[in-house]
């Protein structure tokens, strides 16, 4: 039968021991007198153990040299916890360190009462507690923890946390670096806001699976500080206490370039495909526009062909938001970004990082508004040595709109796409040629059509006067006929023998057109010779004839100039403006603002001037200043 231990007697001296050999701590009671000396009334045993036998025993013999083990860094927030818990009258318990036998410290926690006797001692009863191997795991794991933040806040992933309600509670470093919020601006924030508005319906789904217990993943796009498009995948994990789910953890992983590169592998494919549905370089460009807008903002797109022979520049197709370039207009774009992507072959990111940089190679002298950000990319010729074109886009207001990531993604398409842009440009050639199969033809046809009108008047004329003014008239416009027949056959022979244009000086051109025209006032400045061939008196009698008919045109003004190997006429008159819609529909075949005209000068001068592979355009059209531009090659061969 067991002793009731209530019934067990124990001396003063035995129950001492017993509490002494099984706390886990060093009793200690000592007194610190009014002169600061300590006295020790009571040390137990387990001191030596904690920090050495020597010093253990000179604490023993002389208990004020305790305070000289105690780490020079701890001593003040020692002090302060002894003060604090002796005038608030509560239990001191404060963690130390503790020098010892080795010269290395422990760990020391002590928890002291601390009373004032009668006498003015300062009595502290208490325990010492060794708490080192406490504090080493504690500091493994804030090592381990630490780490582990390290880790999570320098992922390559964006994790994050949110609760039940999808309002942020924790994010890592890696969402300011892709999406560019700061931490600040996003906690306790709803993680909806940051979806792209098409992919929310999917989001709340998602995550309302994920409140039910469920792990789910799922590809969507959320949108930067800039509103930029990013695709991520996201993985989606419920956080559980006491077995309901308190909060959702994610892991959003940017997939852009994968998709990206997913994208523009498709548009090439889609460019491709449609290539055969469009008719000319302006609807394929169009085309392109439209399939990258995909991937990138395409608000202000253009594609520009360069001419070697012309050194200049049209636009098939030019889409701004600001500027209005004509298709067939011809550009002089010396020193501009274009040019330098064209000469050099180069892609080129323009913004106002770079613009010092660029303007000491004088390569910024931007044509109309300056835009802030600008990237470009040569399009090749069939070798892939020299750039026959460029593909540029450009933004006026957001200097963030284009990367360098974008400038990559547009030096691919361009090198897809200028296989095609050759073959649609060898076929429009191709319909050129055909076309010039009929020009001679159409020319003799238009102007013997004039010639004979002009006789059938004389004619006429005379029978009722029976002046001989008019058959002189008749006379010469049938003499001019006539040479007009022999001048077409000679250049169907020299187009069929591949011959060298002839040079043409352009004041025997004009002399012969002032005797043409002689009520008309000519103004003739500069002199030049240029490479044409006999259509070339038909090209400017029908321009200064049409200032004539129709515009009412007294003055006729010629400004010759030349540059490198071109001659530039500006053929400009005082008559009326031209009513059009479009500078550029007055080239075309069968354009007329007369009912009783045919509508075939302009167009003949036109492709006339592609034979000798110059260009005619309108360079001004206000009342009383009309002003056409012709670019002529010095020489060239057909």
């Amino acid at each position: 039968m067991s002793k009731n231990i209530l019934n067990v007697k124990f001396s003063e001296k035995e129950l001492c021991s017993i509490i002494n050999n099984n706390i886990p701590g060093v009793i200690s009671i000592y007194n610190v007198h009014p002169n600061k000396n300590a006295e020790l009334i009571y040390l137990g045993p387990g001191l030596e153990k904690i920090i050495g036998e020597i010093n253990a025993n000179k604490i023993s013999s002389n208990p004020h040299t305790y305070y000289e083990y105690i780490h020079k860094d701890d001593k003040k927030e020692l002090k302060q916890a002894c003060l604090k818990a002796y005038s608030s009258n509560t239990q001191l318990d404060h963690t130390y360190r503790l020098k010892t036998d080795e010269d290395k410290y422990a760990w020391i926690r002590t928890r002291f009462n601390i009373r004032k006797l009668d006498s003015g001692i300062f009595r502290w009863e208490g325990i010492i507690f060794d708490v080192t191997k406490q504090k080493e795991n504690e500091q493994k794991l804030r090592t381990s923890k630490e780490h582990l933040n390290d880790l999570i806040e320098n992922a390559n992933d964006i994790i994050w946390e949110a609760d039940t309600r999808g309002k942020y509670r924790y994010l890592n470093n890696m969402f300011n670096k892709i999406l560019n919020f700061e931490t600040s601006e996003l906690i306790n924030q709803y993680s909806g806001k940051l979806i792209h508005e098409e992919d929310r319906p999917k989001s709340v789904a998602m995550f309302r699976r994920s409140l039910k217990g469920e792990r789910v993943s799922y590809e969507i796009r959320c949108l930067t500080k800039e509103k930029k498009i990013k695709h991520f995948w996201i993985k989606l994990r419920p956080l559980y206490k006491n077995g309901k789910v308190v909060a959702i953890n994610g892991v959003s992983r940017d997939i852009t370039e994968r998709i990206k590169a997913e994208q523009i592998r498709a548009l090439s494919f889609r460019i491709t495909e449609k290539v055969n549905e469009t008719n000319d370089l302006f609807e394929f460009a169009k085309v392109v526009q439209k399939e990258l807008s995909e991937i990138m903002s395409t608000k202000n797109f253009f594609l520009a062909i360069y001419n070697k022979e012309l050194d200049r520049y049209t636009f098939p197709y030019h889409c701004d938001e600001k500027d209005t370039l004509l298709r067939h207009n011809l550009y002089s774009l010396k020193n501009t970004l274009t040019d330098y992507v064209r000469s050099h072959a180069l892609p080129l990111l323009f913004s106002k990082k770079n613009e010092k940089e660029l303007n000491k190679k004088q390569v910024i002298q931007l044509m109309g508004n300056n835009s802030i950000i600008w990237i470009g990319a040569p399009i090749m010729d069939e070798k892939h040595k020299e750039a026959i074109g460029v593909i540029a886009l450009q933004s006026y207001d957001n200097e963030n709109e284009y990367t360098q990531k974008d400038l990559e993604t547009l030096e691919f398409v361009a090198l897809n796409i200028d296989s095609l842009i050759i073959k649609k440009m060898w076929e429009i050639r191709q319909r050129s040629t055909n076309k010039q199969l009929s020009l001679i033809t159409k020319i003799l046809r238009h102007d013997l059509t004039n010639d004979l009108v002009v006789i059938k008047t004389a004619l006429k004329l005379y029978n009722s006067s029976k002046d001989e003014e008019f058959i002189k008239e008749a006379k010469i416009k049938a003499d001019s006929g006539l040479e007009l027949i022999n001048q077409m056959r000679e250049q169907e022979d020299f187009a069929a023998e591949n011959k060298t244009l002839a040079p043409y000086k352009l004041n025997k051109i004009m002399a012969k057109m002032q005797s043409e025209f002689p009520s008309i006032e000519f103004t003739i400045k500069g002199e030049a010779s240029i490479f044409a061939d006999q259509s070339i008196y038909s090209i400017f009698s029908n321009i200064i004839g049409n200032a004539i008919k129709h515009g009412q045109a007294t003055k006729i003004n010629l400004d010759i100039e030349i540059e490198a190997r071109k001659c530039i006429i500006r053929i400009k008159n005082n008559g009326s403006k031209i009513i059009v819609e479009n500078d550029d529909e007055i080239f075309k075949e069968g354009y007329s603002t007369s009912s009783s005209n045919s509508g075939m000068g302009l167009y003949l001068v036109k492709k006339s001037l592609e034979n000798y592979h110059g260009a005619i355009f309108l360079e001004t059209n206000q009342e009383s200043n009309v002003s056409f531009v012709l670019i002529f090659q010095k020489s060239i061969y057909r």
